[in-house]
């Protein structure tokens, strides 16, 4: 879904000749409404992501960590660590070409990363939501400030072009693994904590 719309295409191999699309927020609605019409429809129940978060937080921890020594085994080494090497990355800007489409890798990892996080942050608010007569308002206004994150996040991504990550850092696991934990953390500290009716 997002893979085709994150970069726009250009031939030329110079980093100022890419043309970056800015679509982290129909990207975002898009998935959105796509779950909340599997949901609506009887296919997903409103909760699966929260009730099956295990899952999905092995999973993003074995994508995360195969995904960033695939990349960093790709690239030419950087330091006499390897252990550093895969921290920190060996590839400057990773792009391919997916349907005639250049995908950035980062822009990739960043607008994957923000919709996994709108999405777990809503399962687990109507999970709350369904489970109890008289939910925790503070779930919802949870979810809500960390929609708010997120919207605001994405409105402004041509900023982020701007920033240390994506015009110096490598990816490796710092960026392959990081958008994932830092998913990981926004999800488990307001959300996981606050589902037990107090």
């Amino acid at each position: 879904m997002s893979t085709l719309l994150t970069v726009g295409s250009d031939n030329s191999d110079s980093k100022t000749d890419y043309v970056i699309s800015r679509n982290g927020i129909p990207v975002v609605i898009t998935s959105v409404l796509a779950w909340a019409g599997l949901c609506w429809t009887g296919v997903l129940p409103w909760g699966y992501l929260y009730e099956h978060s295990g899952t999905t937080c092995l999973c993003a921890l074995i994508i995360g960590l195969t995904f960033s020594a695939w990349i960093v085994v790709k690239g030419p080494r950087q330091s006499p660590s390897l252990l550093s090497d895969f921290f920190l990355g060996t590839i400057d800007n990773p792009r391919t070409v997916v349907a005639g489409r250049i995908l950035d890798v980062k822009m990739y990892l960043y607008l994957v990363g923000a919709v996994h996080l709108e999405l777990n942050l809503l399962s687990y608010a109507a999970a709350h939501s369904q489970s109890f007569r008289d939910p925790n308002p503070g779930v919802a206004l949870s979810a809500a400030l960390l929609s708010w994150f997120v919207a605001e996040y994405l409105w402004w991504e041509n900023v982020h072009l701007y920033t240390y990550d994506f015009f110096a850092e490598k990816v490796g696991v710092k960026l392959g693994f990081g958008c994932r934990k830092h998913l990981l953390d926004m999800i488990f500290t307001p959300s996981r904590t606050n589902i037990p009716h107090l």
